[in-house]
């Protein structure tokens, strides 16, 4: 199977916008793992996006796209909701566990907000 962004582009598009035929199936579920400014993701992205449910930046953790990456002071009002979040505020437990690091994008998208993967805050 041909990547759909290398479809896409060849089809003369930007690559992301491509419909492969099996994605036209009537009962079908799809991720699509681009980042609001790139095609190809980091871990930091793509943990937002299964925590928060939003597409960011690459290096960007539960911080929305209109922060620029680095930008520390644009993070106040900038904070995406996590899942775990969610469940806490209904008064479940919240707990990590991970095989890396804690400090690691796709753990620390559980608990983190940072508009640096290699940054703390």
């Amino acid at each position: 199977m041909r990547h759909p962004s290398f479809a896409g582009q060849k089809a003369g598009g930007l690559g992301d916008d491509y419909v492969l035929p099996q994605e036209a199936f009537p009962n079908l579920a799809l991720v699509k793992t681009y980042t609001t400014n790139g095609q190809t993701p980091d871990s930091a992205p793509t943990a937002t996006a299964m925590n928060t449910g939003v597409k960011t930046k690459n290096t960007m953790i539960n911080v929305g796209e209109d922060v620029n990456v680095g930008d520390c002071a644009g993070i106040t009002g900038n904070e995406l909701t996590t899942f775990a979040e969610v469940a806490s505020a209904a008064g479940k437990s919240v707990g990590v566990v991970a095989a890396a690091r804690i400090t690691h994008a796709t753990p620390a998208a559980v608990y983190a907000k940072t508009v640096h993967r290699a940054c703390c805050r």
